[in-house]
């Protein structure tokens, strides 16, 4: 039910704003309700090795990910 009714409101958004503005709202609305419920994360308690990672991926694009997959496996 949730699911679908976030797909309708991104439809009926982007709709008005156009597809990239509509999705920036979403994820930014979606941040903003996680903090606001869960608060700001400390980061001292996350390993810094997760960080790392998760910095890299989200700075890759995915035809390099897969190239690092490749060159692990040979």
């Amino acid at each position: 039910m949730l699911w679908s009714t976030i797909i309708g409101l991104l439809k009926k958004v982007s709709a008005n704003i156009g597809a990239d503005l509509a999705v920036l709202f979403m994820y930014s609305l979606s941040a903003v309700l996680l903090f606001a419920l869960f608060r700001i994360p400390n980061l001292k308690q996350i390993p810094r090795t997760y960080l790392y990672g998760a910095k890299v991926i989200s700075i890759t694009k995915p035809e390099d990910l897969g190239r690092l997959q490749l060159s692990k496996s040979l």
